[in-house]
């Protein structure tokens, strides 16, 4: 049983667990506060404590933070209460027995989703403006300019998406290695330890291989 819990607790990432542990032991507190077993086993309707908890989470009370969160960070304080419960074989009141959330605490959720303001949204770099940019500074043929264009194209092109990918402290995170990239003039396959120059210049697709997960980010 040891083991099988040492697995399991690799199933979410280092980060999300200790935010799982954090909620508990902020819902601890504010039971604790309130003289009432966190495990809710003195009380015939526990959704008014739960509907409370919710409430003043949101309003930042009760959040680590100590300011006011949006909907997600509230949903996912309440669902992280009802895995603790779960992972004790307990069932968790705020769900019905049809499986879906208590009416009331649905409701309450909803309201805070309408509260929210709207996300932002950052109109992606149009690509044209990436390669006009490139060429103006590879047509100034100075090693400085030359260098800050192959930067643009890398920095564009494979970090713009797998950022998470390359080298990082995260333990949760796989760095691309050199050995991730494939290198082809069609179907021909470049090595690039020892590729030479002429090659590398009629080079016309290039692949980056997610090993971890097994995906692949294919940029043409």
């Amino acid at each position: 049983m040891c083991l099988i819990k040492q697995t399991a607790a690799t199933a979410t990432t280092t980060s999300r667990a200790g935010a799982s542990k954090t909620t508990w032991d902020i819902w601890c507190t504010f039971c604790q506060d309130l003289h009432v077993d966190p495990y809710l086993t003195q009380l015939d309707d526990p959704i008014p404590l739960l509907q409370i908890f919710v409430h003043k989470y949101q309003e930042g009370s009760v959040a680590p933070s100590g300011a006011a969160v949006h909907f997600r960070m509230v949903e996912g304080a309440l669902c992280a209460v009802g895995q603790k419960f779960t992972a004790l074989g307990s069932p968790y009141p705020r769900l019905q027995s049809s499986g879906k959330l208590d009416f009331c605490l649905s409701q309450q959720l909803t309201a805070y989703k309408k509260q929210d303001p709207p996300p932002i949204r950052v109109k992606p770099i149009p690509f044209s403006l990436i390669t006009q940019t490139a060429e103006v500074h590879y047509s100034a043929r100075t090693p400085y300019s030359l260098a800050l264009a192959d930067m643009l194209m890398l920095g564009f092109v494979f970090l713009l998406y797998p950022g998470e990918y390359t080298h990082t402290t995260n333990p949760n995170a796989t760095p691309f290695c050199l050995c991730d990239t494939h290198i082809l003039i069609d179907s021909r396959c470049i090595f690039p330890y020892n590729g030479t120059e002429a090659d590398l210049q009629h080079v016309n697709y290039i692949a980056l291989e997610f090993t971890s997960p097994k995906m692949e980010l294919e940029v043409n």
